[in-house]
Parts: structure tokens; sequence; C-alpha cells
């Protein structure tokens, strides 16, 4: 309901109905007789003031939104029309403003421009890694070729070594950050829960600071669970970051600062399952984390995992985070429960079922035991110099034989001129004019026998609607290794040749 408010020429207040109690906090008899300054918030500047009383001193309406404040100190909206009451003869005799509160309205609308705001710097975080795993397939594949050729007692080996490992370590890091931007094509696998918070360990520490402690108690025989392990990554991101800014929010000393990530093996029974909708009996994996931060009233762990619920002020939170936590544990068939008192800190606890499979690795066969050499015809179709001169040398030193274009168009015309006999196409997806995946449905037609492998460094999001990520695809990703690259093209050659 709208706030009306009638004062005197002095600006003293002479009348405001209930809705002003409800919108402000101050009560009727304390509002009377003073000024409407004592909703001021100090956001707006004198000048704003001035130029609002010149307006309707002058007989005019003045129409704005107000910062205002209440009386417990919380900030609010209003949008406000106030206008001069006159007499019969025209003369002013009070002031009356109506006024409606909009403080939902606002925060409403920044939390879908920081909404907005996080796509975009997703899409710009996928180009960003796009051009940095670029970078990295060529500062780590010729570092690996280096290796390659330079005898084991020679005294730069160590050098290159330290060379390939940073640029490891790069590649590592830009998979992270693409974690917080992508919206994942799920790959579930066996995995283990502690091996995925033990790597990304770092990645937490940077997020909460160094004035809050990280501390960790993970079960060392824990289950296996099947999941997607960059969607648990960024469960992990999302809480430690809501536990970061609870404790924040606390202003506790830095000595009682903590964060704890925690997981166990564990057993729902049907009484629990009674008392916690949503949860499964049966054998679960818990992983818990937990804060001493200000922790939450009952009311407010109600609406927690609400898409756009915060409790933090315009600007400083989107209210997705949590929402996106809940999610993705719906989506995997686990469940999620919270546990907290105002003043108490809070704790998430996750219960993800718990499976019997053995651990999956990331490359099932031992490379080492099969030749990654090759006499084959392969097409390295790349729009990026230094990866495509690096993919030609690289695989030229296996004894392949190597063609290369700098995008789909300039590779089609070859193609069409020259009716080359190629057993494998090796092709970026993304390229200005024609895309791989249009090279390669183009090809199809002229070369039916043609084997393709396509890579790409942007993040799976970004590619997928382009279906090199469909289970009878190859794909790689970037950065890659010519061990990695050849071997991929051995699987796919000698498994053709197997068939026929």
């Amino acid at each position: 309901s709208e706030t009306v408010v009638i004062t005197d020429l002095d600006g003293n207040i002479q009348y405001v109905n209930p809705a002003f109690e409800k919108t402000t906090g101050y009560s009727v008899s304390e509002a009377l007789g003073q000024n409407p300054r004592i909703l001021q918030s100090g956001q707006h500047d004198k000048a704003f003031y001035q130029e609002l009383w010149a307006v309707i001193t002058a007989g005019k309406t003045w129409q704005g939104v107000f910062v205002n404040k209440r009386k417990d100190g919380k900030l609010f909206y209003e949008n406000a029309i106030i206008f001069p009451i006159k007499d019969s003869a025209g003369k002013i005799i009070n002031f009356a403003a109506v006024k409606r509160d909009i403080t939902a309205e606002r925060e409403l609308e920044e939390q879908l421009r920081q909404s907005q705001k996080l796509e975009a710097i997703g899409q710009l975080a996928g180009g960003v890694a796009h051009d940095f795993n670029n970078l990295l397939t060529a500062i780590n594949g010729y570092s690996e070729m280096i290796l390659m050729d330079l005898d084991e007692n020679d005294p730069t080996r160590n050098d290159v070594y330290e060379i390939l490992k940073a640029g490891k370590r790069a590649a590592e890091l830009t998979k992270q950050l693409l974690t917080f931007s992508r919206k994942q094509v799920i790959q579930p696998q066996t995995l283990n829960i502690n091996t995925i918070i033990l790597n990304y360990y770092r990645m937490l520490r940077r997020l909460i600071g160094e004035d809050i402690s990280l501390e960790l108690a993970l079960d060392e025989h824990v289950s296996p669970i099947r999941a997607d392990s960059g969607q648990l990554e960024q469960i992990l991101a999302n809480l430690v970051l809501n536990a970061r800014d609870a404790i924040h929010e606390k202003g506790s000393d830095t000595a009682t600062r903590k964060i704890t990530i925690e997981t166990a093996n564990v057993f729902l029974n049907e009484s629990y399952m009674k008392d916690h909708v949503g949860s499964r009996v049966g054998q679960q994996v818990l992983i818990a984390v937990s804060d001493s931060g200000i922790g939450m009233k009952q009311k407010t762990i109600a609406k927690i995992f609400d898409p756009f619920f915060t409790t933090k002020g315009v600007g400083k939170g989107t209210g997705l985070g949590l929402s996106t936590v809940y999610g993705i544990v719906k989506q995997n068939g686990a469940s999620i429960f919270v546990y907290s008192e105002l003043g108490e800190g809070a704790s998430f606890k996750i219960y993800w079922p718990s499976v019997s499979d053995t651990i999956e690795k990331k490359i099932p066969e031992h490379i080492e035991n099969i030749s990654l050499e090759g006499t084959e015809t392969i097409l390295v179709v790349e729009d990026e110099s230094e990866v495509r001169n690096f993919a030609q040398k690289g695989l030229e030193k296996l004894k392949s034989h190597i063609f290369t274009a700098r995008n789909g168009i300039e590779a089609l015309e070859w193609i069409q001129k020259e009716h080359p006999s190629i057993d494998l196409l090796f092709t970026d997806v993304i390229m200005p004019g024609m895309d791989g995946k249009e090279l390669s449905d183009r090809l199809a037609k002229i070369l039916p026998d043609l084997k393709i492998l396509f890579a790409s460094g942007y993040a799976n999001n970004h590619i997928a609607h382009w279906g090199v990520l469909d289970k009878d695809v190859n794909f790689i990703n970037k950065p890659y290794s010519i061990t990695d690259v050849a071997y991929k093209i051995r699987k796919i050659l000698d498994i053709n040749k197997t068939k026929k």
C-alpha cells in the first residue's frame, strides 16, 4: 500500500497514514512533528534535496525515487510524488507526499542484472579460456617435443620439464575457472570425492582469502560416488563462498573464522527419511561444509534454496549460488539439508548415493604399451597458427603425412581441387567462416570413410550444440599434448582397421 505524508510549510510532519508505520518502522506518534529528514539515508547529496524543495515551493509537482532508511537502519527504495496543497485562493498551505515501497522490485531488477552479468562473464570466460587453451597447447606441446628430443642426461631437460609442469598447472587452473561459467554437459563417472576436494583445495583457498581457516576432515575410506567432477567443484565453490560471506557478516576475530569440509560414509534408515523429506534409505556418502559464520533463522533456512533469495544487500549477491547447488544435488539423485542457528554458524550436509563400481581414470589404458607412430595421411584444420604448426610438427615426428588448412573453407576448397586421399580429419570446432562441424558434414558427402577428431578450448556448454560431445563423436580438449592426440588418432584408426 502507498504511504501518505502531509507536512506544514516548514516540512514538519502533520499526518501519516498506517502504511507509513509499516514501511518505515516509525509509529504515528514518533513521526508527528518530525521532519521527513529522519528517513534520510545519506545516499542523496544536498543538491538532490535542494532541487526537490525548489520544485514544490514553486507550486509544481516533484517525482522521483528515494533511497531512505527505516528506523531499524535498513535501507529501502521509495517511488515518490510530492506536491503542494493549495487553498481556494491558490496559496500553498501544505505539502503532501504519496510514496510506494519499490525495494522488492529494485532488488529483483538488480538480481536479474547480476544474473545477466554473470552470464556475460561466463561467455567472456569461455572466450578467454579458449585463447588461453590455444596458447597452452603450443607451450605445453612444444615443451613436450623438446623433451622427446633431449638426451636423458641433458642439463636443460629439468628446465624444460619445469616449463611443462607449470603449463599443466595453468591448464588445470583454466579448467577450474570454467567451472564458474559453464552449464555443464554432464559427464558422470565413478570417482572419489576426497580426490576432487584435494585437487580443488588451492582454488577454494583463493576464494575465501587468508583471514579464514579452511580445514578438511576427510574419511580416508570413503566410498566411491558417481558424479560429474565439474559439478562437484561447482557445489564446493558455492558452499564455500556462502560460508565465507556468512563469516564476514558475523565479523568475528580471525582466530575463530573457520570453514570445514567433511566426508564420511553413512547409512540413512527409514526413521531418518521420515524426518528428512527428499532423503533416500541406504548407503550414502556425506559431503558437509560447515562454517563459524552468523548463522540463520528458521525463516531464512526455509527459503535458502529459492532462486534469487539472498540475505545480502543490493549488488552483493545474486541469490543463485545455493539454488544451483540444490539443482545439481537433485539432478544426481542426492539430498541436501541445512542445520543452523542464529549466531552459531551453519552446516550444509549433502548425502550422495555411494556405488560399488571401480573408480574410473581419465585414460583407462596404458598408452605406453601402444605405438603412437603411423603413416596415415591427416588433415589438420586450425585457425590458430601456433596450434596448427605444433600439431603438424608433432604428428610428423610420429611419421604421419600431414596437410594443414587455416579454416574450414580453405580445407574444403583444397580437397575439392586436389582430391587427396585422407585417412583422418583433425579439426578445431569453432573457426571463422566455416566451423569444424560444418566442414565434417560437407566432407562426409565427398569422403564417406573419413574419420574425424574434433578439438576445442571452449567450455563444454559453449560447444555442446555443435554435437561434438555426443557419445560416438571423437573429441579432445585443448590444451592437448602430442601424445594425447596421437593416442586418440591411433585408437580411431586402429579400431577401424580391426573392424575391417
